[in-house]
């Protein structure tokens, strides 16, 4: 005889994955280096896609910091970031400099001077999630570019999971990385509005 079952109220739960899993995955070629994607909360989470104002200004910001920095930092570029269990690919870190340019460690949030994102499309998603990530694990400073707002976010002194300084700069307001003072760059030139 065939009992009735009564329909249940939970949704099916999608199955984690182990940061170690995950980097079995990009190994044995299952996911293709084409897609962008990262890992967070154990799920694998696809990125926006990069249009052409996104990536003019990752290339401004890569040669101010090159020409300004020089080999005091390594700057990264869309390159793996371990924040806790979490695997991002930031726009732009300024890394602390390492004889093997992180040949035998993974880059991680401890060695990130500056953690920064350029928005078109994922302004909520770098304003929210990311950066309640990123001050959970530690990142010192975050910026987040917003091309579409015309401004510069910077998150500063995490705290509990939280940011508890945050400015929006705009125009010629300029930017200096707090371990970095020697930086200087406006928010114009990140925005491509004037040349570095």
């Amino acid at each position: 005889m065939v009992q009735d079952r009564k329909p249940t109220s939970e949704p099916p739960r999608p199955h984690r994955f182990t940061l170690e899993q995950w980097r079995q995955m990009q190994e044995a070629g299952i996911l293709t280096e084409d897609e962008r994607l990262e890992f967070v909360d154990g799920q694998v989470v696809e990125m926006s896609p990069v249009n052409r104002p996104h990536a003019s200004c990752v290339k401004r910001l890569l040669q101010a910091f090159s020409i300004q920095l020089g080999d005091r930092v390594i700057v990264s570029v869309q390159d793996p970031l371990l924040v806790d269990a979490n695997e991002f690919y930031p726009d732009v870190v300024l890394l602390k400099p390492r004889p093997d340019f992180y040949h035998d460690k993974d880059a991680s949030a401890e060695d990130a001077l500056l953690v920064v994102e350029v928005a078109d499309t994922s302004l909520a998603t770098d304003q929210g999630l990311k950066a309640s990530k990123y001050a959970a694990g530690g990142v010192v400073e975050y910026w987040v570019v917003d091309l579409n707002g015309a401004r510069v976010w910077v998150y500063r002194e995490p705290k509990n999971g939280v940011y508890t300084r945050i400015q929006a700069l705009e125009g010629s307001a300029y930017l200096t990385p707090l371990a970095l003072p020697s930086v200087q760059l406006t928010v114009e030139q990140v925005l491509g509005k004037t040349t570095p």
